[in-house]
């Protein structure tokens, strides 16, 4: 709820949890980014598995937040991104074994 009397700024708490969510998108993306230019290496299981949790989930945490979602597509969208996640870990265990 946005209130005009703060001059705009979000009031309650689900509010701040989505302008805090919205914002750690493009902050997730810039840091892989900036990370990968520096250290001059491409995208590797780590930084898609930070993105895979900065990114995926903060936009869905928002629809969550808002009623959009309801338990069952939370849990859904939860289980693919840990088993992407699980899946990514073993195939890089896998790939420093070989």
């Amino acid at each position: 709820m946005l209130s005009a009397k703060h001059g705009g700024k979000p009031t309650d708490a689900k509010s701040i949890v989505e302008v805090v969510m919205a914002r750690a998108v493009p902050v997730a993306l810039v840091a892989v980014v900036w990370h990968r230019i520096r250290t001059e290496k491409g995208l590797g299981y780590r930084s898609l598995q930070f993105l895979a949790i900065g990114v995926v989930m903060s936009i869905g945490m928002i629809p969550a937040l808002e009623g959009v979602l309801d338990r069952g597509g939370i849990g859904t969208l939860a289980g693919a991104v840990v088993g992407y996640l699980v899946s990514t870990a073993s195939a890089a265990k896998e790939a420093k074994n070989a």
